[in-house]
């Protein structure tokens, strides 16, 4: 299942918590490994939802927010696709375009899923043709930082913090 983060001291992502076979504690790990158990209902501004270890996840919680089947939760629309961009700010389509109709307005960048994203793997870019998918989040990430190494945890945690403030600054 996946981990999340809950409070503003935490940026860290990886396993942990399992809110479909322990719906009563949400595990929060930190970035210097440190590991919260947090009793439900958890009152943090912004949890964000890992589907599996290690991977980028996809969704965010509060009150405000709509289920979806599956048991994940999307602030606001669910039905637009968010593209997080290297400086923070987030772009929401509301109708599926193609991945190069966001790259050709940013040189030197490419876009990938959120749900593609795992440690000490390259990124994968979403292909030109392709559409972006409402209900996700796409990461426009700059070629020259991301082009020749594999990311890493804390690049992810990087990500997931911009995602998280992205989506918390737009509901």
């Amino acid at each position: 299942m996946g981990a999340c983060t809950s409070s503003p001291r935490s940026k860290a992502i990886k396993g942990g918590a399992n809110f479909i076979g322990r719906p009563s504690t949400a595990k929060v790990i930190h970035v210097d490994g440190r590991m919260q158990e947090l009793k439900v209902p958890v009152a943090a501004k912004n949890i964000t939802f890992l589907k599996e270890p290690h991977q980028m996840g996809a969704c965010t919680s509060s009150p405000r927010s709509k289920a979806i089947k599956g048991g994940a939760n999307f602030i606001g629309r669910p039905s637009t696709a968010k593209v997080i961009h290297v400086d923070g700010r987030m772009q929401e389509l509301k109708v599926p375009v193609a991945a190069k109709n966001i790259t050709s307005q940013n040189p030197d960048h490419f876009l990938c899923s959120s749900e593609s994203m795992s440690i000490n793997t390259w990124v994968p870019h979403v292909p030109d043709e392709e559409k972006l998918q409402l209900g996700q989040i796409y990461f426009l990430l700059p070629l020259s930082q991301f082009h020749n190494k594999p990311i890493t945890l804390k690049d992810l945690c990087v990500l997931a913090v911009k995602a998280s403030s992205a989506i918390g600054h737009d509901s």
